[in-house]
């Protein structure tokens, strides 16, 4: 019964597009962080839960003491900010730290939820973020640059251990990933119909990747500067395709959160 219900309430949640899944077609049955490790929020202080109704919903990253950032399809077709809240300073899912709730959201104008295009967004908190070890905003990429293909990137997230362990672990986890050039990304994808455009980037390898419950989450290099958002990609650690972030260094996305937050 709890299997069931649990499985009605995700789908109906997807049909607004605002499930937690970032596989737009996956065709694999991950839901974690693939191939991570636990990591204590200290490691990454600018690490955040959306949760919606209370319950974990995606992840995000603090831009200041009133901005978190997102992915857009993490609020697709949601109007009432007031659902959701913004869990900081924890480790644990939907435990610990401090809950403020979301007085206003918007997602890029240009995004396209069938292709991912533009998969940034924003949320307003209803009270200052406190700063601390556990909770310190987040470094973006400067605009128009792409990482090196010999770059190690990292990406975090709250996730199920399989797809039938619905309870999963509640510690918060990150993996070591290889930047995957756009190029070489495109390739990969045309097969499957699907558009790698200039606000993407990719990272990821087989058995090495982001996954579901990961969305929103913050991609960031060795200096823990954010060059991506968690947003889609077929299969999770599947071999032949990487895992696909909205682009920080991309001008247009860029634009758009600044305009909205004022932070460049």
């Amino acid at each position: 019964m709890r299997l069931a219900l649990l499985v009605a309430v995700i789908g109906a949640a997807c049909l607004l597009g605002t499930c937690c899944a970032r596989d737009l077609h996956s065709g694999r049955t991950g839901l974690q962080i693939v191939g991570g490790h636990p990591v204590k929020i200290e490691e990454v202080p600018f690490q955040v839960s959306l949760e919606q109704y209370g319950a974990h919903q995606c992840g995000g990253s603090i831009l200041s003491k009133q901005w978190v950032l997102t992915a857009a399809h993490c609020i697709y077709g949601i109007d009432d900010p007031t659902i959701y809240g913004v869990r900081y300073a924890t480790d644990v899912k939907e435990q610990g730290g401090t809950l403020v709730q979301v007085r206003w959201m918007a997602l890029h104008d240009q995004y396209v939820n069938e292709r991912r295009q533009h998969d940034v967004a924003v949320v307003q908190v209803d009270e200052d973020i406190v700063f601390s070890a556990k909770a310190q905003p987040v470094r973006m990429t400067v605009v128009g640059t792409l990482p090196k293909s010999t770059d190690t990137l990292s990406v975090s997230g709250w996730g199920t251990d399989s797809y039938y362990d619905w309870d999963g672990p509640s510690d918060l986890r990150a993996v070591s990933l290889p930047y995957v050039p756009r190029s070489t990304c495109r390739i990969s994808y045309e097969d499957r119909g699907r558009l790698i455009d200039d606000s993407m980037i990719c990272a990821g390898m087989s058995g090495k990747d982001s996954c579901w419950g990961d969305s929103g989450g913050p991609l960031v290099n060795m200096l823990g500067v954010q060059v991506g958002v968690v947003s889609w990609g077929v299969g999770c650690g599947y071999p032949g395709f990487a895992g696909v972030y909205a682009d920080l260094g991309s001008a247009v996305n860029r634009a758009w959160i600044q305009n909205k937050t004022g932070i460049a």
